[in-house]
């Protein structure tokens, strides 16, 4: 598959289009193929400095796509299903394997390019907010880095628990934009003092809490920006310079200074239904997703300098197409596909209808050689099979039919050998010419080299 990767940490022109192996699909895991990339803040911080889980490393966090495999243990998704997904690496690719508790069905009303800048986002502004934050209706907020992904969910978020909104951002012209989503006041942080104006708009009181996904010197302005009691959120280091901060003002005001880190417990109950309602209310229109911008894949390192250039407002996509891995996939004659076509072979349907989708030249199956079948068979499985989820849907004879609900892609392999497996099916069916079981004979050639 192709993939936006990195051999060391830098700028964005240390990401390289290049050609890396495919993801392996655990049996926990969903595999998907990728249509939309949500570069998100941590994506741009780990290239420039954070760990290299892999060399060549492919970063990023969130990216929504089709499943088109699913694990022994995964349950609850199934193949061709839409989904937005997280993991702390892995998004900027054609394809993406990820444990199946942190992917998210998608509604079919809801565009695919905005699931993909939902679960981070949306989730950790909520977590700021209530689940740390503590907000109550009636009390204020300060956003700072409103124009950004969390700083729009929490502006969004925020308004319709009925709080007072202000937020930072560093044009008015970005500000402007944000006055549709429910702030009430805008500070350019540029040309004001943001204290100062914070006191103001307060009548001297401070803000009840504040969302910090910047950090750095920006954190001493937010915790000077509170009022008795207030509470700061810290959930980044936008802004990348070193934290030096005195919290020695915040015990006379018992104020609460709270780290937020939504992957550490993006396992639970609490934090997936949280980012599945999420999800679900912007697919009923209750919520906005904002997208600035979109880039192709072989473009990462261009739509990762426009992110660090602070012009956008809302998040940057990069636009992937799976599709091309996936047929790449199939002339290997990978081992998932191979499994995937095995499956299609069920004891109910007899070779002789399936056969002209394969592209095998029989002409009855009566008279069939199976031996012959089984390796026409392995180089169709070489050569592209693009037609198996039609199995499902097709009358196979008069006699036999396929359950239309039945996904044959979504059932998992025994621990056999694939094509052993097909002739276990096959044999139910097909005898050779003197009707005598052929499975012996079968079982003793090297089908698999």
């Amino acid at each position: 598959m192709k993939a936006a990767v990195y051999y060391e940490n830098g700028p964005p022109s240390v990401l390289k289009y290049e050609d890396v192996p495919d993801p392996a699909c655990g049996p926990d895991d969903i595999l998907i193929k990728v249509e939309a990339v949500s570069i998100e803040g941590g994506d741009t911080l780990n290239r420039g400095g954070g760990p290299l889980l892999s060399n060549p490393h492919i970063v990023g966090y969130q990216a929504a796509g089709t499943i088109i495999e699913i694990g022994a243990n995964v349950k609850h998704l199934k193949p061709g299903q839409r989904v937005t997904t997280v993991n702390f690496a892995g998004s900027h690719a054609e394809l993406r394997a990820v444990n199946a508790l942190t992917a998210w069905p998608v509604p079919d009303s809801l565009d695919i390019k905005l699931a993909a800048a939902i679960p981070v986002p949306f989730g950790t502004a909520d977590d700021c907010l209530f689940e740390f934050g503590k907000l109550q209706k009636g009390e204020t907020v300060l956003v700072q880095a409103g124009a950004g992904a969390v700083g729009i969910a929490a502006i969004q978020l925020a308004k319709r628990a009925g709080a007072t909104v202000f937020a930072t951002a560093s044009s008015d012209e970005r500000l402007a934009r944000l006055k549709d989503l429910g702030l009430d006041q805008g500070i350019n942080y540029k040309t004001h003092d943001l204290v100062e104006e914070v006191k103001r708009l307060t009548d001297n009181k401070g803000v009840n809490l504040v969302v910090d996904p910047v950090g750095g010197s920006t954190l001493q302005k937010s915790i000077l920006s509170l009022a008795y009691r207030g509470r700061v959120s810290l959930v980044g280091q936008a802004g990348r310079d070193p934290a030096k901060v005195d919290v020695s003002t915040m015990m006379q005001g018992n104020q609460t200074l709270s780290g937020v880190f939504l992957g550490a417990e993006i396992f639970t109950d609490r934090v997936r239904g949280n980012i599945q309602r999420h999800i679900d209310d912007a697919a009923a229109g209750k919520l906005k997703v904002i997208i600035d911008k979109t880039f192709a894949l072989k473009d990462a390192a261009a739509a990762h300098e426009y992110i660090e250039s602070r012009q956008a407002v809302g998040r940057v996509l990069i636009i992937s197409n799976g599709t091309a891995a996936i047929e790449k996939k199939t002339e290997r004659g990978d081992g998932r596909k191979i499994r995937h076509a095995v499956h299609s072979f069920r004891p109910e349907m007899p070779l002789k209808g399936a056969h002209d989708r394969l592209g095998l030249h029989v002409i009855d199956a009566k008279h069939l050689n199976p031996i012959a079948i089984i390796r026409q068979l392995k180089l169709k499985l070489r050569h592209g099979i693009t037609a198996i989820p039609e199995f499902q849907q097709r009358t196979v004879n008069n006699r036999h039919r396929i359950n239309p609900n039945a996904d044959a892609c979504a059932r998992q392999p025994r621990p056999v050998k694939p094509l052993t497996r097909i002739g276990l099916s096959l044999r139910r069916d097909i005898r050779m010419r003197n009707n005598r079981p052929w499975h012996d004979r079968m079982a003793r050639e090297n089908f698999l080299t």
